[in-house]
């Protein structure tokens, strides 16, 4: 259940209807809260108050409905400037960059703002009344719409700037590079359990499973991408029923309806009920998100690069911005050691294993694409050539090496086959004599 919340919580926060609809809801019941403070305080308008807030109640009617017709208006121009954003977004940068503009909280809080003070202004305006008996101006309910006026033409003013700095490549690239920052902080499971490093454990998996008499496999209940998974639920799942627990999928993986998910060790019967808390552990969803999923931050940053070098957009210097970008969080991989997939509980007993991640799987998802569709321009390739000169020199072990070694030899393979100019295979050639 809780990994089903991870992605419905996600959902939400990426969507234009949460945070907008949590504001037009709390303004709604400010307005109530405010009209209830007016029919229980008389503001005297003196002073500068008296040039500021009505006189009467046809003046307070004018304000209130002059600001709700030209808040709806502005939500109706923002609303509109916010598709045609993603509609550039989708057409120059790919469908998958459209969630990162979606996820961008002043997009939300703009369109919030002027639809929540559209339901403050109808709210209020009900309550003016001048019927000769009764006689009630909400004073200090105005005097807040007035402020919400003032924030909105700010805030206009300030999304028309945030939105043509959005839609630079520059900037896309960045914003996207910090997203595959904030994902690898998440790609391993560093709370489930401990991490089991002693003892050569990937050979005696198999054997420590095989004691377990009996063995189940459990499928999963719907078609589509793992997109999170409960780790700190799963092992407490698994040690409280003395279970042995190998994942098959990893966050980014996708799976068909009843398609085996998970292989459970026991030593006794697995009831139906156990078996459903172990399959709600994992949360499935027709797209991949980078919640847990870094590898499909890396497919963002590829995506804009692929078609920066697509031959109707024709851009490498996006292309190149992107390679400098990938090879940063790559520098950061080169240097680390990846845990261990067995995980044990506190008292030392294996309980869960995942599906690794591995350096090669990083490496071939940043720069395979990239490499095939800039084989015939030679600043990419060099750029790439020079990007794993810089990722050699951060590898900490020779497994590490080998694999950016290969990449080397096949960028300098497509260089020297498709390039047409001797000085730049030449160039590229001395970048590639850097691995020798």
């Amino acid at each position: 259940m809780k990994a089903k919340l991870i992605y419905i919580w996600e959902l939400g926060t990426s969507s234009f209807w949460l945070l907008p609809l949590a504001i037009s809801f709390s303004l709604g019941l400010v307005a109530v809260g405010l009209v209830t403070l007016d029919t229980q305080v008389d503001i005297d308008a003196t002073g500068i108050w008296q040039f500021i807030l009505p006189k009467g109640e046809d003046a307070a009617r004018s304000v209130l409905s002059t600001v709700a017709t030209a808040i709806l208006g502005v939500a109706g121009t923002v609303f509109s400037i916010t598709l045609v954003v993603l509609t550039l977004a989708a057409s120059q940068f790919g469908s998958r960059l459209v969630q990162n503009f979606m996820d961008d909280r002043l997009n939300q809080l703009v369109l919030g703002l002027y639809t929540g003070t559209f339901i403050y202004c109808i709210i209020v305006l009900q309550t003016v009344r001048s019927d000769g008996e009764m006689n009630f101006i909400p004073k200090i309910s105005i005097g807040f719409l007035l402020f919400l006026a003032i924030l909105g033409i700010i805030l206009l003013v300030y999304f028309i700037h945030h939105v043509s700095v959005n839609i630079q490549a520059e900037h896309v690239i960045a914003e996207t590079s910090k997203r595959l920052d904030r994902s690898l902080k998440n790609l391993y499971p560093e709370k489930l359990g401990e991490d089991i490093h002693e003892g050569n454990w990937e050979n005696n998996l198999r054997p420590f499973i095989e004691s377990h008499p009996l063995k189940t496999s459990i499928g999963t209940t719907s078609t589509g991408y793992l997109q999170a998974i409960a780790f700190k639920e799963l092992m407490g799942i698994c040690t409280d029923n003395d279970l042995v627990v190998e994942l098959v999928l990893k966050p980014g993986d996708f799976a068909v309806k009843d398609q085996h998910c998970m292989k459970v060790a026991s030593y006794h019967s697995i009831s139906d009920k156990v078996k459903e808390k172990l399959i709600k552990t994992l949360a499935f969803g027709p797209v991949r998100t980078s919640t847990q999923d870094a590898e499909f931050a890396f497919h963002q940053m590829v995506e804009i690069a692929s078609r920066a070098l697509s031959p109707g957009i024709n851009d490498p210097f996006t292309a190149i911005t992107c390679l400098d970008n990938l090879t940063a969080p790559l520098s950061r991989l080169a240097k680390l050691n990846f845990p261990s997939p067995f995980r044990s509980d506190k008292q030392g007993r294996l309980r869960v294993v995942t599906k690794p991640e591995s350096f090669k799987g990083f490496l071939d998802a940043s720069f395979n694409q990239i490499r095939q569709f800039g084989k015939g321009v030679p600043s990419v390739l060099i750029r790439l050539m020079e990007n794993l000169c810089t990722l050699y020199e951060f590898a900490d072990d020779s497994e590490k090496r080998a694999e950016i070694k290969r990449h080397a030899e096949m960028v300098w393979r497509t260089g020297n086959e498709f390039f047409t100019e001797k000085n730049d295979i030449e160039d590229l050639k001395v970048k590639f004599d850097y691995f020798e």
